[in-house]
């Protein structure tokens, strides 16, 4: 009887340790930066340059290493979510070609170009980064309509961190106005 009162305490302490290590998983760590994002200006017409502010913050009492570098006018690192207002992702820019003087056509990156480096950028606890990036050079956001965005970024040693959500509107573009004759 001894026997099966200390297996069955064993098992009872078992279940409860495995049972707390489930609770501390369902609940993670304080996340180590944010994200926010902001509009450049919330209304533009269309073909206008669609610019937002992104802000990284060291929410650590550590600092951080974030890898760093620039394709044209987007920074690397961050995942774009581009939605038009009926939900639907925005179109990426495809291969472009360009039709050379002698005839020949190029085929460009759909990507624009621009350096990158192996190298990182360090946030020191409770400071901030600023990056630009132009959102309308790798999305086409060329008719009228509200677009929502939102940026994500995952380093190696922490999960997915999400911005907050923005909304900017494509205006049409207006007719100029006739001069007088």
């Amino acid at each position: 009887m001894m026997k099966f009162v200390k297996v069955s305490g064993f098992a009872l302490l078992v279940f409860a340790l495995s049972a707390s290590e489930i609770a501390a998983q369902s609940n993670p760590e304080k996340p180590k930066f944010s994200l926010t994002i902001k509009a450049q200006r919330s209304e533009v017409a269309v073909g206008s340059d669609i610019q937002i502010e992104i802000t990284i913050t060291n929410t650590s009492d550590d600092p951080l290493i974030f890898a760093s570098g620039r394709h044209g006018n987007l920074p690397d690192g961050y995942e774009y979510d581009v939605h038009d207002e009926q939900g639907t992702m925005a179109v990426k820019f495809g291969k472009r070609y360009v039709q050379l003087p002698d005839g020949n056509i190029l085929q460009l990156p759909s990507r624009p170009a621009g350096s990158h480096s192996l190298g990182g950028q360090g946030i020191q606890p409770g400071k901030s980064i600023d990056e630009l990036a132009t959102i309308s050079d790798v999305y086409q956001l060329n008719h009228p309509g509200k677009y929502t965005i939102q940026v994500s970024r995952k380093e190696p040693w922490s999960p997915t961190i999400y911005s907050n959500t923005i909304t900017i509107s494509v205006m049409a573009a207006e007719p100029e106005a006739e001069a007088p004759k």
